[in-house]
């Protein structure tokens, strides 16, 4: 709760404890870090980056939190919105030269929760030596996949954007840092939302991001590429099951 009071300090004008916008029509952000488009009954994540912590157990105290935060939250999504479809945009898996025994069975658990449920995987840089499997589940694999509103791609890689449609990617994993008087920060995921893009928080717990607020210091090719996306940006921070506007951001990229 102390890092929500920190936001509070900082943006009192707009404090408001909600755990969705409608940051868009029909386009709802979810504390979840997720999206929800009620249009096409679609769940959107990204960067899940499964099996991530079996990389980390040589590191001194570090607690496996990482698959029961992000099960518990997918439990949480499915059974709140019922959607017909699940979109992830991208980096399901972590490793990118292999798949450990542990990474596939959190792959297999994870795809579990959603049973039943079309799963449609928009694959980032990350997605390798998964494919396979995913097709014998009935996971749809592509590169990329346009609706007649949307279109999503990971981000890893430079694309022509479709024009007069609305583009969703990942790869970024977008923060926010908020630093006090006294040179005290906390760094907040958040999603990135102009008028043509929306760049959704990874939904992993413990991966690092890009300062939302650099605007020069996107990893994205679309974004380096394709600046006027996210010249003019809304931010919304998540904490604690909680989202918050903190407005919108003019950058001079």
């Amino acid at each position: 709760m102390a890092i929500l009071v920190l936001i509070k300090f900082f943006y009192p004008e707009r404090w408001k404890l909600v755990n969705r916008i409608e940051a868009l029509p029909s386009v709802w952000l979810l504390s979840e870090k997720a999206l929800w488009l009620p249009g096409i009954s679609t769940i959107v994540i990204a960067d899940v980056h499964l099996g991530y912590e079996s990389g980390l157990f040589d590191e001194p105290f570090y607690p496996r939190i990482q698959f029961r935060d992000v099960a518990e939250r997918m439990e949480a999504l499915m059974k709140r919105y019922s959607p017909e479809r699940v979109i992830i945009d991208g980096d399901l898996k972590h490793e990118f030269s292999s798949m450990p025994y542990s990474e596939f069975s959190e792959v297999r658990e994870f795809l579990d929760i959603m049973e039943g449920t079309e799963i449609t995987l928009v694959r980032g840089n990350h997605d390798n030596f998964i494919v396979g499997y995913l097709k014998k589940r009935g996971v749809e694999v592509v590169e990329r996949l346009s609706t007649e509103r949307f279109f999503f791609i990971h981000g890893h890689e430079y694309a022509d954007i479709p024009e007069g449609k609305m583009t969703v990617i990942g790869h970024e994993h977008p923060i926010v840092r908020i630093r006090d008087s006294v040179g005290g920060s906390a760094v907040f995921p958040c999603f990135i939302v102009s008028d043509d893009l929306i760049v959704v928080p990874a939904f992993s717990e413990i991966s690092g991001g890009s300062d939302a607020v650099k605007g020069g210091m996107f990893l994205s090719p679309i974004l380096k590429n394709k600046p006027q996306f996210v010249k003019r940006r809304n931010l919304y921070a998540v904490s604690e099951g909680q989202i918050i506007y903190l407005g919108e951001e003019d950058a001079n990229l």
